[in-house]
């Protein structure tokens, strides 16, 4: 009787480690899927904005995204219109 209570146990904490080695990766993957969903959100997120600064919150999180190419075209936009502008008034006031 006793052999068989002992084979019980040892067959028991088999079976549990067993299942713990397939529950805990299963569990990391899972959330490894989760963070991976949220960061493809997060980046699509910031791929389709259309401003130079743009505020918006995920998660309960607030996010800033600032465009550096966008911006520099801003400013270069600007530079581009002042110099434009004041390369014409010069022209006209030397005329």
């Amino acid at each position: 009787m006793g052999s068989t209570l002992e084979a019980a146990v040892v067959f028991s904490a088999v079976i549990t480690i067993i299942t713990t080695f397939i529950i805990f990766p299963l569990d990391m993957c899972g959330r490894c899927k989760e963070l991976c969903d949220s960061f493809l959100a997060e980046q699509e997120e910031y791929l389709s904005n259309e401003e130079i600064v743009d505020t918006s919150s995920m998660d309960g999180y607030d996010l800033t995204d600032i465009s550096p190419e966008r911006f520099c075209t801003f400013v270069s936009g600007l530079s581009d219109n002042y110099r434009i502008i004041y390369d014409t008034l010069g022209d006209a006031l030397d005329d």
